[in-house]
This record gives structure tokens, C-alpha cells and sequence, in this order.
């Protein structure tokens, strides 16, 4: 009969020593081995609150399709956090919990790697940016891990291993969750599978004992979601004429696809609707008789071209 391992009681705050690489934590069968107008957001759906995600499209476009590839085929879900160092990052992307088992070990599984992608360095990893893990010494490694980090770590990640890749920014106030999973007591779970490192585990509410003690509940499961509908007004981004605000009425006072919630000129007529006066009424005709005066302030109403509306005005005021 196996014996079980014990999670060390005195080791469930202590944490190995820091480095500086953001390491993918990939398989060793043979032993113990040491993630804007247009840009995609994700929903990162944890145990302790959900958080956006902005990624950077344009900034690193091949990194955000590798990353959204995963979001797609649904690889991250019942993914969980395996590794929390406060004060520097948590890291997820490397490892699921399936929870149709009885055991904490039967429940692991390895989130499925597609190819490297290529390093694409531009941004540098300040708080509340997420970048992507990858193998020491090699800047074209990575795969699925992803990192946020919890404070500036511009100093030691952009300058090491070519930089890690920073493809996104929690958004709005996503951090206090993320804070909030850095808040959890750290626990030394070790090597519990080949290829399932988890030295830096975090736990809620976790009252120690055994690895295989360790339930769902008490791991910080992730879900990531591509969200379908930015702006939350219960209409999706494919057909909201202004995904990027809350616009459920779907205005639009001209011919252009654009809602006027996002549209400067809503009646299309060369006037910003900050200075018109017939907002949204006067539709290509801004200055029907062409004399420079807008149909709304002159006095003819548009149908006397050429005529100076200033003497006429004059004359109306001066009359008795």
C-alpha cells in the first residue's frame, strides 16, 4: 500500500527561495523538476471573484492568439493557480482540476501545450500586467503559463531571458481579486504527479493534512472567457453598433453602422453634436442655402442664401 504524503505543517507558509525566472514548470518523468478601442478582453472567472482582462492585440499580436487559442479550446477551464508568491506574481495556465475523482492526485491533469510562440518583449511588466512564463534560458518557450504580476518587476523581468512577454492588463478594479488570491496561505504540496510541480500551491481555507486531503474548494480554480459583450448593456459585440459603451436602445440618427453613443456626428451632416444646434435633426442638411450659417441659427431658416443674416437681424430689432 502507498503511503501518503503529508503536506509539511511546518512549510505551509514558508515558500521555496525567489528567483527571477518565471520558469514553465514543464513534465520530468523521472524525478522532481525545479496572461482599448478593438482590443480583446478575457473574464477570468476564479474561486475568489472575477476580473478582465484587456489584452494587447497590436502590441503582441502572436502571443494573444496563442493565449486566446487556449481560451478557445477551452484548455484553461477548471484550471487553478498553482503558484503565489505576494508581493511578485501568481501564475496559472500550467494545470487543471477535473473534480470527478476521489483523490487530490486523480483530479490533476496537465493543460495540453500547443508550439512555443515567439518572444515579443515591448511592454514592461509593471503591477497588474500579464505576461507569459517560459523555460530559463530560452525566450521562445512559451506555451501555456501565464503570470500577473503583483507589483512593478520591470527591474528583473524585462531585462531577463529576453524579457517576458506582457500581452494584457487587468482591468478596472480586477486587481483587488487578484490581490485577494495572493492573500492565501502557501502551501509546499510538492511533486504529487510526474510532471505537476507545487511548491508554491495557494489554498483557501485549507486546514492541512494529507495531499490527497486537498478538495476543489480549497484551490483557486480559474475559468477564462472571451468576453462577448464589452461594454455589459446584454447586447453582443458582433451586433452593438457601439460595443465600446452601454447603449441598449442601439441609436443611430444616420446612414453609417456607427450608434450614436460612439459617433460624434449622430446626423452625419459635418457638425460635431457638440457644437450643433438640431442635434440629430438635420441630417445633411447642416447649412441648407450654403451661405456658412447653420439652419438652426439663422433667421431665414436656410432659404435665404447669400442674404446677411446679421444686418437682418439688426433690422428685425431695430423695427418698432
Amino acid at each position: 500500500m502507498a503511503s501518503k504524503a503529508r503536506i509539511p505543517a511546518g512549510l505551509r507558509t514558508g515558500r521555496m527561495p525567489m528567483t527571477i525566472c518565471l520558469c514553465l514548470l514543464i513534465p520530468v518523468w523521472f524525478g522532481i523538476g525545479s496572461p482599448l478601442l478593438g482590443a480583446t478582453t478575457v473574464i477570468m472567472e476564479t474561486s475568489l471573484g472575477s476580473f478582465e482582462v484587456e489584452l494587447f492585440d497590436e502590441v503582441a499580436p502572436n502571443t494573444v492568439a496563442n493565449f486566446l487559442k487556449y481560451v478557445g479550446d477551452g484548455d484553461y477551464q477548471n484550471s487553478f493557480i498553482h503558484r503565489s508568491v505576494p508581493g511578485f506574481v501568481i501564475q496559472g495556465g500550467g494545470y487543471i482540476h477535473r473534480g470527478t475523482a476521489n483523490t487530490f492526485r486523480n483530479n490533476l491533469g496537465i493543460v495540453p501545450t500547443d508550439a512555443p510562440v515567439a518572444n515579443e518583449f515591448h511592454r514592461s511588466n509593471t503591477r497588474g500586467t500579464i505576461a507569459m512564463a517560459k523555460i530559463g534560458g530560452d525566450p521562445n518557450s512559451a506555451t501555456s503559463q501565464w503570470f500577473i504580476n503583483l507589483a512593478d518587476n520591470s527591474a528583473s523581468l524585462d531585462s531577463d531571458n529576453g524579457g517576458y512577454t506582457v500581452f494584457g492588463v487587468v482591468s478596472g478594479n480586477g486587481m483587488s481579486v487578484v490581490d485577494e488570491i495572493a492573500s492565501q496561505v502557501v502551501w509546499n504540496a510538492g511533486n504529487p504527479l510526474n510532471g505537476v510541480f507545487l511548491y508554491e500551491l495557494p489554498l483557501i481555507n485549507f486546514p492541512g493534512g494529507f495531499i490527497d486531503d486537498i478538495k476543489s474548494e480549497h484551490l483557486v480554480i480559474v475559468n477564462i472567457r472571451i468576453d462577448t459583450d464589452t461594454d455589459d448593456d446584454g447586447i453582443v459585440n458582433q451586433e452593438d453598433n457601439c460595443p465600446s459603451l452601454p447603449n441598449p436602445d442601439q441609436g443611430n440618427h444616420d446612414t453609417d453602422n456607427q450608434g450614436d453613443s460612439c459617433d460624434e456626428d449622430d446626423d452625419n451632416d459635418g457638425l460635431a453634436d457638440t457644437i450643433e444646434t438640431e442635434k440629430n435633426t438635420n441630417p445633411w442638411v447642416a447649412d441648407t442655402d450654403g451661405d456658412g450659417m447653420s439652419d438652426g441659427l439663422e433667421v431665414g431658416g436656410g432659404r435665404n442664401p447669400l442674404v446677411n443674416e446679421s444686418a437682418v437681424l439688426l433690422l428685425l430689432l431695430s423695427e418698432p
